[in-house]
């Protein structure tokens, strides 16, 4: 159930807006999100988490990583604090307390995906990885690890296929021989920390030459292979190679080792990553199912996801 202009007015309120001119749900994903609008034209985002997807200390995490790339001056949607200071709303949605942030609002549009501003993006990232090798919170927040990425969506994903168990067992088998091949690996070496967790274009605006993330509700702690791996896999159309998506690639990768070396540990994992993530995004479509439904998730989304991986096992994954 969405919020009431009266419940967001309450909430203006506390940071001293006692004008709403308008306000409009624009996104009910992971948690919802509105556009708010007060006097002077000044607009803001309203997030409102859902209490079963993040709990107040990892929220907590999330809000201090925000604050703390602000002070490294980091571009960033970052959190507004109340009249007293706290960054934190309590609201009573359909009976059922939530906790809604305020965030600034960020001007322009996803970028467009080409080589130039792959490279820019690249950059971005690599800055954002750099400012974050500080970061401390006294906040427990998941590790972005194989449990995270694997074995909790085949878990979520194996009741789906029931009428489909050859996928199943493919999809099963997959994961552990993803799981065995990157635990194959020195995991010492390998670059771990914090993550942005989704690292796709629709989670930065270009604006005046200018890239603003926002959006860091899937942020943690884990591999920063895989956290670039995003990237790669959000790029790609289909697992076929395709020499368009792989300028666009090595462009990103070209404006991240100016700013932050890459070894190669981390970047032979890239492909496994790529798997891994397509994986987590299947079990997050359907451990959501009371968002976003379950009717389009069918035999034609299987036939498309499940495609992608074999595409993708046949050509990148040796």
């Amino acid at each position: 159930m969405a919020l009431e202009k009266i419940d967001v007015s309450k909430i203006m309120a506390n940071y001293g807006f006692h004008e709403v001119n308008e306000f409009q749900l624009i996104s009910q994903g992971l948690n919802d999100t509105y556009l708010v609008s007060i006097k002077n034209d000044n607009q803001f985002i309203l997030r409102v988490y859902r209490p079963k997807w993040r709990n107040v200390n990892e929220i907590n995490f999330e809000l201090e990583l925000l604050m703390h790339l602000q002070r490294k001056g980091f571009s960033l949607s970052t959190p507004i604090s109340k009249k007293d200071g706290t960054l934190i709303n309590e609201v009573i949605v359909n009976g059922i307390n939530r906790i809604a942030v305020l965030f600034t609002f960020v001007q322009g549009e996803p970028f467009l995906v080409n080589e130039e501003n792959s490279y820019l993006f690249g950059r971005k990232v690599a800055q954002f990885h750099t400012l974050t090798e500080d970061f401390q919170s006294k906040y427990d927040r998941f590790d972005i690890d194989l449990e995270h990425l694997i074995d909790r969506p085949l878990i979520t994903i194996k009741p789906f296929l029931k009428q489909r168990p050859s996928d199943w067992i493919y999809l099963k088998t997959l994961g552990e021989k993803l799981k065995e091949q990157v635990l194959k690996l020195s995991l010492n070496h390998l670059d771990w920390g914090i993550c942005h967790g989704d690292l796709g274009n629709g989670n930065v605006h270009f604006y005046q030459k200018n890239l603003t993330f926002f959006d860091f509700d899937c942020c943690g702690v884990g591999w920063r292979g895989y956290d670039i791996a995003v990237y790669r896999w959000d790029t790609k159309k289909s697992g076929e190679p395709n020499s368009e998506e792989d300028k666009i690639w090595e462009a990103f990768l070209k404006g991240y080792k100016e700013i932050k070396h890459l070894r190669a540990i981390d970047l032979n994992i890239v492909p496994l990553f790529v798997s891994i993530r397509q994986l987590w995004w299947m079990g997050l479509h359907m451990s959501n199912g009371d968002v976003w439904g379950l009717d389009w998730i069918n035999d034609d989304y299987f036939d498309r996801t499940i495609q992608f991986l074999r595409e993708w096992e046949s050509n990148y994954l040796v």
